[in-house]
């Protein structure tokens, strides 16, 4: 099992990778897909969602406004660069399992799946309205409405 210092050198590597020339910040999926050994090494080690947060802000690896990234930021990208792996051509090498992931709470181990689009959904009619979806009322029973209602306040205040 690799160390510590294997973390911090991929942290290192990362922080250099994330500033571009010219001051711009590389996007934080292409720095995930790019990293992604170390993401899942970073799970092997225990590390949670906020750990590896505190992590890369450890080595200015934040966003806009210079703040730790926030956990669905980070657990999104990685959960996207997996896929992106795990769909990869048979021919391509697949690193690591997926199994060891790192766990801020539960709702983080349970695995996204993603709705399949239904192919007949666009070919179905479109169901007719009900009362509540018609169009508004015209003018003219706006008007009715408004002059009820004067006519009961002005009985109440008699």
């Amino acid at each position: 099992m690799a160390g510590k210092s294997e973390l911090e050198a991929g942290l290192e590597a990362m922080a250099r990778d994330f500033v571009l020339p010219g001051g711009g910040k590389l996007k934080v999926a292409r720095l995930v897909s790019t990293h992604l050994d170390w993401f899942d090494l970073a799970a092997e080690h225990g590390l949670t969602w906020l750990d590896i947060s505190r992590a890369l802000a450890s080595v200015s690896i934040t966003d806009r406004r210079g703040k730790a990234l926030s956990f669905g930021t980070i657990t999104a990208a990685v959960w996207r660069a997996r896929d992106l792996r795990d769909q990869a051509p048979s021919s391509v090498q697949k690193p690591k399992s997926r199994t060891a992931r790192p766990t801020a709470h539960k709702k983080a181990q349970v695995p996204h799946s993603k709705p399949q689009p239904n192919p007949k959904s666009s070919a179905l009619p479109k169901p007719a309205q009900d009362e509540r979806s018609k169009p508004a009322s015209s003018n003219k029973d706006i008007l009715g409405y408004m002059q009820r209602a004067a006519a009961l306040r002005k009985s109440r205040d008699r």
